[in-house]
């Protein structure tokens, strides 16, 4: 699996800052199935769904072709 940015589309590497939509930053470490593991604050290890941080997940055997299918079938399906 893959962790992209919503707002600008980039991929996101371990120790980039996320930002929650109350606007607290958290320090990525991994992402474990659909949950995203990161480091809040206080130093506390917590795992957050990735939409909550303005990411989403990808599958990285798919390729660009599917993706871009997917997401104007989504665009469509909204």
């Amino acid at each position: 699996m893959q962790i992209k940015k919503l707002l600008d589309d980039r991929p996101v590497l371990k120790g980039d800052r996320l930002f929650d939509s109350k606007g607290e930053p958290f320090e990525f470490v991994e992402v474990s199935g659909e949950q995203v593991t990161i480091v809040g604050g206080t130093h506390k290890t917590m795992r957050k769904p990735s939409a909550e941080l303005g990411c989403y997940l990808i599958d990285q055997n798919k390729t660009d072709k599917e993706i871009a299918k997917e997401r104007l079938r989504s665009f469509w399906e909204d």
